[in-house]
């Protein structure tokens, strides 16, 4: 198995991190057949995310955003490109947040 960590300071209000965790959890399940479970609380929103070769959580406050995922064989080739993708889709849904 392939690990990797994205632990990024977001600057954004709790509701504005909460409404690109939603958005995330809604792209994840329709677009990549990840099965999520979410845990909700006022403090945060921690999503178990997994599909075949692929588990991982999500956990989102006020300040942060922390993917850890475990990526099996067939995809350790592709971690690379995971890795920029879930960062460039980061770096542009807080961009957009900032923009409004």
């Amino acid at each position: 198995m392939s690990n990797f960590v994205i632990h990024r300071e977001h600057g954004i209000s709790k509701a504005q991190a909460f409404e690109i965790t939603e958005d995330w959890i809604v792209s994840a399940e329709k677009d990549y057949k990840m099965h999520c479970d979410i845990v909700r609380s006022d403090e945060q929103i921690r999503v178990n995310f997994s599909r075949a070769g692929v588990t991982g959580t999500l956990t989102v406050d006020d300040k942060v955003f922390d993917m850890q995922a475990k990526l099996g064989f067939l995809f350790k080739s592709f971690l690379p490109l995971i890795e920029k993708t879930v960062n460039q889709n980061l770096d542009n849904a807080l961009q957009a947040v900032k923009d409004r």
